[in-house]
């Protein structure tokens, strides 16, 4: 890559995935701290390894790094006493009767038994001419 030509877009995407490295590595603690097994703390502080080489890590992402564990303990115990009570707002409508307006045409009432005589193509054709 140090070869090559850099374009303006390349050099933007590269600054893009750089900092979502840095964002994204914060968590990698919390998976070394408390991983579903062996295989994925080993591959947790391998990726971290990894970015550190590419990208050294700033004082706020070592402050990350250190917190992220303590946050989900936190978040864990916070779930064990309380439970999951965060729930989102009901969505409420209401409508004003005297917003309404009246229909142009009442609507069509189409017979069963027409319905059944003819093809559901024809019934909506008559119904559309009403």
């Amino acid at each position: 890559l140090r070869d090559m030509e850099r374009d303006s877009l390349l050099e933007l995407r590269m600054k893009q995935i750089k900092g979502r490295l840095r964002v994204w590595s914060c968590m990698l603690g919390s998976l070394i701290h408390d991983p579903v097994n062996e295989m994925e703390r080993w591959r947790s502080k391998k990726m971290l390894q990894a970015i550190d080489h590419v990208i050294p890590p700033r004082t706020w992402q070592k402050i990350g790094r250190v917190s992220a564990p303590a946050a989900a303990v936190s978040w864990k115990l916070r779930m064990k006493l309380m439970g999951d009570v965060i729930q989102p707002s009901t969505i409420v409508t209401h409508y004003k009767a005297d917003g309404r307006v009246p229909m142009r045409r009442p609507a069509a009432v189409v017979p069963i038994t027409e319905a059944k005589t003819k093809s559901s193509l024809d019934v909506a054709a008559a119904a559309s001419m009403l």
